[in-house]
């Protein structure tokens, strides 16, 4: 009978249980919320990983280099110096700890290329894959703005270079002091030139010749340009310079000029006497064979001596152009006044000038094209709009083990609290019951024994 007593069953549990039901629901929120709590603010943050994929593309990437010709390397879109820059850029990144997370190597970023003959559209695609820990955000909201800085970082730091880029380079050094002979102009001129056709041919060769900028093709303004200081143009004032008696190595300053003129007169007067030693002592050697042959009685053919007539003839022709160079070097010098000399210069720095500014206008309008053509070929595109976290545990699922863990804590704690109380009431009960049982049954008959 005792051990009836004593069974309970799951219904009188639960009966005990639910008598405290505000100690029930009360318990299993706190720890539902709790465990929320602990889930998102510390267990998450410290394991899990935001992730962003995205495409990129900026002329110059898949070669190496940004617009600037300095070097592109992706790993160093990750490299504490980048990640500096991106987090002074924006006050709501003071508090990330860029240092640590590198050091830590919890940022990552990966490359998949396809090739054109494996792309659905027919052009080569790059797809990157950044991840960061979690650990180092206030928020998710902090972690995309950051994500997406840094994933758009190659591109903006083009895009950024491209403004301020200089395509003129070689017309400045045109206007420097030190570019002080006819040649060296007309070299930064031909520079220049060249500078222009090989950008419209890098920007042909992404988009194509066709490819249109305020209604002119590629093709066009490279035509343009080239026809400004071509072989052509070089020839014409090549040959003003020489019928004006000067030389591509002159000076354009007067003194300059005169002094380096008297010194290339030395140098052909040397030139001049040396090619006399030669023929002079090539004239003995003729001399002496043309003895020998008489001595010995030969018949003097033009073979035999033809070596010594050429040699002697190459160096009288060189010696009639030395001096030829040296008469117009003095008539420059001493036949014309310092003005007249200037005049002539000035009318050749004049030609030369004057292509400098088709040039510069030219500069102009190619660094137009080349912003737009940067401005509409860079790109970064997000296949989402929100950044993905992977690991940590799911937040409903964190709730459903608060709520199963608090719930079991308080049934036990009302269990051990309620249940001796509910045992001694039940067996009372019992015990009571029992009593009057027995007090309801007849007594016996002993006379009938």
């Amino acid at each position: 009978m005792e051990q009836e007593e004593n069974v309970i069953s799951i219904g009188e549990i639960f009966k005990v249980i639910f008598r405290r039901v505000w100690w029930v629901v009360g318990v299993t929120a706190a720890f539902l919320l709790i465990f929320v709590m602990v889930a998102q603010f510390w267990y998450n943050k410290n394991n899990q990983t935001y992730s962003v994929n995205y495409e990129m593309y900026f002329p110059g990437m898949n070669e190496g280099y940004y617009p600037d010709g300095t070097q592109y390397r992706l790993d160093s879109v990750v490299s504490v110096e980048t990640l500096v820059k991106i987090r002074n850029s924006n006050e709501e990144f003071d508090n990330i700890d860029v240092e640590q997370m590198v050091q830590n190597d919890e940022i990552s970023i990966t490359k998949v290329a396809v090739t054109a003959e494996d792309s659905s559209t027919g052009v080569a695609q790059s797809y990157f894959t950044l991840n960061v820990s979690a650990k180092y955000f206030k928020n998710s909201d902090q972690a995309a703005a950051f994500i997406r800085e840094v994933a758009a970082y190659p591109v903006n730091y083009a895009l950024e270079v491209v403004q301020t880029l200089s395509h003129d380079d070689n017309l400045k050094i045109y206007d420097a002091n030190y570019t002080d002979t006819f040649k060296k102009k007309i070299d930064q001129l031909t520079g220049q030139s060249n500078y222009l056709v090989d950008g419209y041919k890098d920007i042909a060769n992404v988009v194509g010749s066709l490819y249109i900028v305020n209604g002119k093709t590629i093709a066009e303004y490279q035509k343009e340009v080239a026809a400004i200081f071509d072989e052509t143009e070089v020839e014409r004032i090549r040959l003003q310079i020489q019928t004006k008696k000067y030389d591509e190595e002159d000076f354009i300053e007067y003194g300059k000029f005169v002094e380096n003129s008297n010194n290339k007169i030395e140098l052909y007067n040397k030139q001049i006497q040396l090619n006399n030693k030669i023929v002079s002592a090539v004239e003995i050697k003729l001399d002496e064979l043309l003895e020998k042959l008489n001595a010995m009685g030969q018949t003097i053919i033009a073979a035999d001596v033809a070596e010594y007539i050429n040699t002697i003839a190459n160096y009288q022709d060189q010696n009639a152009r030395l001096q030829d160079a040296i008469d117009i070097l003095n008539e420059l010098i001493n036949d014309k006044s310092q003005e007249e000399v200037q005049q002539d210069i000035n009318a050749i720095l004049l030609s030369l000038d004057s292509y400098k500014e088709q040039l510069n206008e030219a500069t102009t309008v190619y660094a137009n094209v080349y912003k737009q053509f940067y401005n509409e070929t860079c790109v970064v595109s997000f296949r989402s709009n929100k950044i993905a976290a992977t690991g940590g545990i799911n937040i409903i699922l964190a709730a459903l083990i608060g709520a199963v863990i608090g719930f079991v804590v308080v049934s036990i704690v009302i269990y051990i609290i309620d249940m001796p109380k509910y045992r001694r009431n039940k067996a009372a009960m019992l015990e009571g019951a029992q009593s009057d049982t027995e007090a309801e049954l007849p007594e016996k008959d002993e006379s009938k024994q």
